[in-house]
Formats: structure tokens, C-alpha cells, sequence
């Protein structure tokens, strides 16, 4: 396979369960100095929520990475 000329699209979504406050925003934003080594066109989805990522996704037509990073609950 041959590597593509164009970056590669990436979604980036940080989120946490409402009511706490245990993710490390600032932490998590430190994939902003690694895929700045590589070929990679990030957007932000600032919500949080599936929605929102359901939104920009569509809008965009769609990703090559969606990275998630947050905490959940049951």
C-alpha cells in the first residue's frame, strides 16, 4: 500500500461523566505535541457528548481516527 500524500483526518473528543471532575484536560491535550510529528489534520469536538460527535463526523464526512478519551458510568 501506498502512503497517502494527504494527511490523515483525526476527531479528537475529550469527555467525562457528568457531575465529577477526575480527567486531566490539560494532560489530555498533550496529543497536541505528538501528531504534530506526523502527517495529521486534527479537529476538536468540544462537547462531549455523542451528539456532538455524531454532528461534527457527519459534517466533516467522516475520519480517519476518532480518538476518545474520558470516563464512563453504568
Amino acid at each position: 500500500m501506498e502512503p497517502k500524500d494527504k494527511p490523515r483526518c483525526m476527531l479528537f473528543m475529550a469527555c467525562l461523566l457528568e457531575g465529577t471532575n477526575t480527567l486531566d484536560f490539560e494532560k489530555e491535550e498533550g496529543i497536541f505535541r505528538i501528531i504534530g510529528k506526523y502527517n495529521i489534520d486534527m479537529q476538536i469536538e468540544n462537547t462531549g457528548s455523542l451528539a456532538g460527535l455524531k454532528e461534527v463526523n457527519n459534517k466533516a464526512g467522516g475520519f480517519d481516527i476518532i480518538h476518545i478519551t474520558g470516563h464512563a458510568g453504568t
